[in-house]
């Protein structure tokens, strides 16, 4: 079995493998249980002055999905505003609203990519980001949110806020 006869399998197990990276499948904690039941008082609740808080994490998450998601989709990407809105500000309080906004729109952009994946030439280059494939974009976002995700994890274990109630069935 050539090659070429091989490559199309390895594709499909690749996509399926950066598709179950996004969802956190046997990986850790899903990022919608990791997200759910965050209050806006935990969310703004800085542990100390050299971490950063969930608010602050789940921006800086969904900052770096959404220009990926630009990159993939060839889309010209303005790398210096990363150095910019990286991180936001930090503020005192937000509201539900936007604490379910924000989630809202990480958990969106997780589908978006996981769509995305099998919408793409894997192997393909992006414009914007020549240094990289496409498969390393993904495999980048998946391991990103893997550790932010994780610090959110953690933060909320420090606060006695993990794990978050369990719905009945």
């Amino acid at each position: 079995m050539g090659i070429k006869t091989l490559y199309p399998a390895m594709t499909d197990v690749a996509r399926t493998t950066l598709k179950q990276g996004l969802i956190a499948f046997h990986i850790h904690s899903p990022p919608k249980k990791v997200l759910k039941d965050i209050t806006p008082d935990i969310a703004v609740k800085r542990m100390n002055s050299s971490t950063h808080t969930i608010w602050e994490l789940l921006n800086h998450l969904v900052f770096w999905q959404d220009i990926t998601i630009d990159a993939v989709k060839e889309k010209e990407v303005n790398w210096s505003r990363s150095k910019i809105e990286n991180w936001p500000e930090p503020i005192d309080s937000i509201t539900h609203d936007e604490l379910n906004a924000l989630s809202m729109r990480f958990l969106a952009g997780i589908e978006r990519m996981s769509a995305l994946a099998d919408e793409v030439d894997l192997s393909s280059g992006m414009p914007s980001w020549p240094e990289g494939t496409k498969h390393w974009a993904f495999q980048m976002i998946a391991q990103h949110n893997s550790y932010h995700l994780g610090q959110i994890v953690t933060i909320r274990q420090m606060m006695s806020d993990w794990p978050p109630m369990e719905s009945p069935e």
